[in-house]
């Protein structure tokens, strides 16, 4: 699993900086196409990342930390980094005024706290597997109950990282494309919007690799529980007590109130 967390971390930190690769991982990205006074056409697009923007006018590019800032500060920011006509600088102003809220209120990092809770469930993993190794004839009450804290602690934790990786890929992918048919068939200004496909992709990838994981661990916890899957001399999750119903009562018996049997011996 060692490749889930990394198309995590590839997903969250696209267009946060100009490394190779990453401006290629965004959610979405407006564009505003117009003509130039010699009939050319020319391109100011915005990629909007979780927590960056990539910036693309002219012949350059690049990338923003955008998380906690203002249109304004990242007017600045593009000011100080990129020479660009007064034209292609009031365009992507107009980009970064629509593009912050759709960061902050639409594109929520849900993908965040999946990692987070993913990372937890890794850690009662650990810890169970660690307290599992003890003998079988050194359990107590008190170390058994401890197993269950973190057996429970390691499902809860690994299936709510399920929950929340579908919920963040079918949220992007739902506002994207929701985006995507509004500025192409509704919307009248020049701005065009387009979904990032790779992000789609990583993140669909991350919620598969999530549920094999989730299963895995629901299967080896089974196979702990049935004494199935022992460690060294004999250890594992001890079984737990299965309830034994006794049988009803049958009639009473009378057997004991007889009177003995008349002795035949002469008197």
């Amino acid at each position: 699993m060692a490749s889930k967390p990394s198309r995590m971390v590839l997903s969250l930190t696209g267009c946060i900086s100009n490394s190779p690769g990453l401006q290629n991982i965004f959610l979405i990205t407006p564009q505003e196409q117009t003509g130039s006074s010699n009939g050319a056409l020319t391109k100011v697009q915005l990629r909007i990342g979780y927590f960056g923007m990539c910036v693309h006018a002219g012949a350059g590019s690049n990338c923003y930390l955008s998380v906690s800032t203002t249109p304004e500060n990242l007017q600045l920011k593009l000011n100080s980094t990129m020479n660009l006509s007064d034209t292609d600088i009031t365009r992507v102003s107009g980009l970064f005024s629509a593009a912050l809220p759709l960061q902050t209120k639409v594109f929520l990092p849900l993908l965040a706290a999946a990692g987070s809770f993913f990372l937890l469930g890794v850690a009662f993993l650990m810890i169970f597997k660690w307290s599992a190794k003890r003998s079988r004839s050194s359990l107590t009450d008190m170390s058994t109950k401890r197993q269950e804290l973190y057996r429970r602690g390691l499902t809860s934790f690994v299936w709510a990282s399920v929950g929340l990786a579908i919920a963040s890929a079918v949220s992007i992918t739902e506002s994207s494309a929701a985006l995507q048919y509004w500025s192409a068939n509704v919307s009248r200004s020049s701005i065009t919007a387009s979904a990032g496909m790779a992000m789609q992709v990583l993140q669909w990838m991350f919620v598969g690799l999530s549920v094999i994981f989730a299963l895995a661990v629901t299967s080896m916890l089974k196979a702990a529980e049935s004494g199935a899957l022992l460690g060294p001399g004999g250890n594992g999750l001890p079984p737990k007590p299965v309830a034994t119903r006794m049988p009803p009562p049958g009639p009473p018996s009378f057997a004991a109130q007889r009177p003995p049997p008349p002795s035949t011996l002469p008197p």
